[in-house]
C-alpha cells in the first residue's frame, strides 16, 4: 500500500473511530433516562427517548462495520487453530435467543457435527453472529431459522435456512457487495447496515472457504458455508 493511501486509511479511522465515544456516550444517556426518568415521563417523551436509543445503536453498528471492513482489506490474514466447531455454533445461537423470542421464532440446531477444523474463531463466530441476524431480520414471526452441517471429502459445510420473504433472483449476485440493499425489507423494521454479509464473504474468503445462498421469494433463504476441512 503505498504512502498516501496508506495516510487515507489511517484518517478514515481515526475520524471514525472519533465518533464512537459520543455516540456511546448519548447511548448510555438515553438507557439512563428509560430505566431512571421513566415514572416521570409521558408516553410521548417515552417514545422519542426509545426512537434515539434505536437510531443511535444502529449509528454504532454502522461504525463498528465500517472499521471492520477496514481492518479486513488492510489485514488480509486469519489466525487459523484447529477449534471444535460444535460448541462455536451453539454459543452463537445462545447469543440470538432474547431477539428470536421477540419475534417468536425457533432457532432449531438440526444434525450438528461434532468436528474440530482449522479456523479464526473469533472470525467465524462473526460470520454465525452475522448470518444468524440477518436471517431473523428477515423472517416472519413464529416460524423457523434451522442450522445444520455435513462433512464431505474436503469441506465442513454450515447451512442456515429460514423461512422468510426470500431474496429477488436479480438482486442476490450483488448481495455480498458493501452497503447492497435489497427490494425486501426486515419483517420486523429493523435496520440494516449493508455491511453485515460482505463482512462475511471476505472472512470466509480469508479461510480459502466459499459462501453461498439459495433463496425463494416467499418462501425463504438458505446461506452455505463451505470450510476447507484441512489447511
Amino acid at each position: 500500500m503505498d504512502n498516501g493511501l496508506l495516510q487515507k486509511e489511517e484518517v478514515f479511522h481515526q475520524i471514525i473511530h472519533d465518533l464512537k465515544s459520543p455516540l456511546a456516550s448519548v447511548l448510555g444517556l438515553s438507557e439512563i433516562f428509560i430505566r431512571v426518568l421513566s415514572p416521570d415521563l409521558n408516553e410521548n417523551q417515552k417514545e422519542v427517548i426509545r426512537k434515539i436509543k434505536k437510531h443511535t445503536q444502529f449509528a454504532l453498528e454502522l461504525i463498528e462495520d465500517l472499521l471492520e471492513i477496514q481492518n479486513l482489506n488492510v489485514n488480509f490474514s486469519v489466525d487459523k487453530q484447529l477449534i471444535p466447531i460444535k460448541p462455536l455454533i451453539e454459543n452463537a445461537v445462545q447469543g440470538h435467543l432474547i431477539k428470536a423470542a421477540e419475534k417468536n421464532i425457533e432457532i432449531k440446531i438440526n444434525t450438528l457435527t461434532d468436528i474440530s477444523i482449522p479456523a479464526d474463531e473469533r472470525r467465524l463466530k462473526q460470520v454465525m453472529d452475522n448470518l444468524i441476524s440477518n436471517a431473523l431480520k428477515f423472517s416472519h414471526p413464529e416460524t423457523q431459522i434451522i442450522i445444520s452441517t455435513k462433512i464431505d471429502k474436503e469441506y465442513f459445510h454450515i447451512m442456515i435456512t429460514d423461512q422468510g420473504i426470500g431474496i429477488p433472483k436479480e438482486e442476490i449476485s450483488n448481495l455480498f457487495q458493501p452497503f447492497s440493499q435489497i427490494s425486501s425489507r426486515p419483517t420486523g423494521g429493523e435496520k440494516s447496515t449493508g455491511l453485515g454479509l460482505s463482512i462475511v464473504k471476505k472472512i470466509i474468503e480469508l479461510h480459502k472457504g466459499e459462501i453461498t445462498i439459495e433463496s425463494e421469494e416467499a418462501k425463504g433463504s438458505t446461506f452455505t458455508i463451505k470450510l476447507p476441512l484441512v489447511e
